[in-house]
Parts: structure tokens; sequence; C-alpha cells
């Protein structure tokens, strides 16, 4: 079976497959993330690591900067533009 990477569309569950991620290439950048930015985290799932919340905000601020690894850059602009941004987080749930 083949995991997806899935970023809520609308909190009361409008999830759509986000295009060009994987659930390891997902997995491995948030680990890269979390070192430039702690604050993206704000919630997952630590039992399974299926599902995740990422604050929007701390995903904006680190686009901000300017010496940011180009691999990153494009994915966190691929999660930007996939998500609903009249929310303040993105929930990312794995199946």
């Amino acid at each position: 079976m083949t995991w997806h990477v899935h970023v809520a569309h609308k909190y009361d569950v409008d999830f759509h497959e986000v295009d060009g991620i994987t659930v390891d290439e997902f997995l491995r950048k948030i680990d890269r993330l979390r070192e430039i930015n702690g604050e993206i985290v704000e919630w997952h799932d630590e039992e399974n690591e299926m599902a995740w919340e990422l604050s929007r905000t701390a995903i904006v601020n680190t686009l901000a900067n300017t010496a940011l690894e180009e691999d990153i850059r494009v994915f966190l602009q691929n999660l930007l533009a996939q998500s609903n941004p009249e929310l303040d987080f993105m929930r990312i749930e794995f199946y």
C-alpha cells in the first residue's frame, strides 16, 4: 500500500491529495524545517505520525528567509498553494 500526503483544504474535513509530495519527502523536509524554525509544527500525532498541523504564519515567515534552500522553499510554496489561505494552520494527514 502506498501512502499519500493530504492537506486539509477545510477543517470540516475536505481533504485533497497533495501533488508531488510523498510521505517520506514530507517527513524528511519537516525534520529539516524543525531545525530552521521550531514553530512550524504546531501539533502532530506522536503515536503514529499520521496527522500534522503546521503554522501558516511560521511557514510564511520561513519563506521570507532569503537563505532558505530552494527545495525547502518549493516544498513550502507547494503546501501553501494547496491549502486554505483563510486558515492560520494546515492540517495534514496521511492515508
